[in-house]
């Protein structure tokens, strides 16, 4: 049996703006130094997040089938603090508890092939609690610490 435990699952409003389009900025970096030509951030963003974007996790599975992966745990992130969460205006993003939640709806989809860790900020006010609710209540495997957000895992919470 073959497990990739570190996938990760994106789709437009499951993070925040800035962290996709810094995605297709370092992209732009290293295409550019790789083919001498320059290739614009956004051109990037607009043309593969149709391709990568993956709101069931049906395009994951399909890749996994192709590369004979058996199971896949996802790692769902919480980049929302260190990017002006609660937005002001009009909302772009999905919760941190939506998005968890929706992890839980491809791990229901897939029974068997996905397991999910629930991913949030340890910073959020909540955390905790709703890190338990989703072990105990939603069936969550694990917690994901991402602390490239802005906090070390030894920070006082």
């Amino acid at each position: 049996m073959i497990v990739d435990g570190h996938v990760h699952v994106f789709f437009e409003g499951s993070d925040p703006e800035e962290f996709f389009t810094g995605c297709a900025r370092l992209a732009a970096v290293i295409f550019n130094k790789e083919s001498r030509e320059t290739q614009d951030p956004q051109e990037l963003l607009q043309t593969f997040m149709p391709v990568l974007g993956d709101p069931t996790a049906d395009k994951l599975i399909g890749y996994m089938d192709e590369a004979g992966i058996d199971r896949a745990v996802l790692l769902p992130l919480d980049f929302f603090l260190g990017c002006d969460e609660p937005a002001v205006g009009e909302k772009k993003t999905i919760t941190i508890e939506e998005k968890n939640r929706l992890f839980t709806s491809f791990v229901a989809k897939h029974k068997g092939r996905l397991f999910s860790y629930f991913g949030i900020d340890p910073r959020r006010k909540g955390a905790l609690e709703l890190f338990r609710k989703g072990v105990e209540e939603w069936g969550m495997i694990g917690l994901k610490l991402h602390p490239t957000t802005g906090f070390y895992p030894h920070d006082p919470v």
